[in-house]
């Protein structure tokens, strides 16, 4: 799997101002751009994305859908998903959490705090990546080979 973080937004101007900040906090992923609800999804789906950051409030299936069906299907149920929202407070927060999101961010949001957000969501990821088959020490495959 290829490192990569999905920036979903219908807004060109915070796509692109949230491409530059995964620079940030993302370095060496590639940023996949979606511009709706549907985009997100089927990209999310393709290319199997660390973090996904997701608009609330898009055409072609909201964001609260899309993180609902990313969490519904178990290819990318485990994904990471930050929800962000013109509209904020506690039941729209409470909401976001409640459709599986990982945090979630009222617009406007602090920069400093969403790239600090994504910076730990993408270290816990990595830190519970599957590990890697570990081949056996020499002596260990050596006794095995001999009789008993």
């Amino acid at each position: 799997m290829s490192k990569a973080v999905l920036i979903a937004d219908d807004d060109e101007l915070l796509r692109t101002l949230l491409s530059i900040l995964a620079e940030t906090f993302a370095e060496g992923y590639e940023v996949l751009l979606a511009c709706d609800g549907a985009e997100a999804l089927a990209l999310a789906r393709a290319r199997d994305p660390d973090l996904i950051l997701l608009d609330v409030t898009m055409p072609n299936s909201d964001g609260f859908h899309v993180c609902r069906a990313l969490k519904n299907d178990p290819a990318t149920a485990n994904t990471p998903v930050i929800l962000m929202s013109a509209e904020s407070g506690p039941e729209v927060s409470r909401m976001a959490i409640d459709f599986g999101a990982a945090a979630f961010f009222g617009k406007p949001y602090s920069p400093v705090a969403l790239i600090d957000e994504c910076r730990a969501i993408l270290e816990r990821s990595r830190s519970h990546a599957p590990p890697r088959a570990a081949t056996p020490p020499p002596s260990t495959a050596r006794s095995a080979a001999r009789p008993p």
